[in-house]
């Protein structure tokens, strides 16, 4: 079975909940499975157990939003590429097998993975030495939930990430920032002393990573402002 998704590489697996399709079709009778390995692709397999069917519709949902059908597969379909992904979204999926109008059989739900930066969102100001919390939404746990968190001073355009805020595993969310300082351990108690702003506003945005899975990530585009 093949497995994928894409920007920020690599793949993990994803978590699994009930899904209630609709209009009469058998809930939970294709065993699907997600992947994602980029930034800009999502991967979803699934058993092709279904007799006689017309076709396979693909679902997605965007941060909790309704289910829209995305596309529509031939007959004995098996696998799905979703390359209309980005960073920092929750997409949730499932496919329904139908034929003519009826869909008679759907998968389990599956959403792929995810972080997204929360806040900051933008228009802040901070003051060096303040202690600002960072907080971000992600479906990893555990171990998994390990990421960097990244400063830029040069815009979300093209930004130039000059060093991270947070390096370490099991990041606390939110994560109390000391402005203007970067942790130089595991413990974000301890702090480096070079202040990156000196004598005038910086504006600045943030970046969030996994720390083995780079593809799963967040750019934040909300730029906020540090003050000395």
């Amino acid at each position: 079975m093949r497995l994928g998704t894409g920007l920020c590489l690599a793949g993990v697996s994803l978590v699994m909940a009930s899904c209630d399709g609709g209009g009469g079709a058998d809930e939970n009778t294709i065993a699907m499975t997600i992947f994602r390995s980029q930034v800009d692709s999502v991967t979803l397999d699934w058993a092709d157990a279904v007799e006689g069917e017309d076709g396979y519709k693909v679902y997605r949902s965007d941060d909790d939003g309704a289910f829209v059908e995305i596309d529509d597969l031939a007959p004995d379909a098996d696998t799905y590429d979703d390359a209309t992904v980005a960073a920092g979204v929750k997409y949730t999926y499932y496919v329904a097998a139908y034929t003519g109008t009826a869909e008679t059989d759907t998968s389990n739900r599956l959403v792929a993975d995810y972080v997204k930066i929360l806040t900051p969102d933008g228009g802040e100001v901070l003051t060096i030495d303040d202690v600002y919390d960072i907080t971000y939404e992600t479906n990893l746990t555990g171990n998994a939930a390990d990421f960097v968190i990244s400063l830029s001073t040069a815009g979300p355009a093209l930004p130039v990430w000059e060093w991270d805020i947070l390096h370490f595993s099991l990041s606390p969310n939110p994560f109390p920032w000391k402005v203007g300082y970067r942790v130089d351990s595991g413990d974000p108690s301890q702090y480096n002393t070079d202040k990156f702003v000196t004598g005038s506003e910086t504006q600045c945005v943030v970046r969030i990573d996994h720390y083995t899975e780079s593809h799963i990530c967040d750019v934040g585009d909300d730029i906020f402002t540090v003050q000395p």
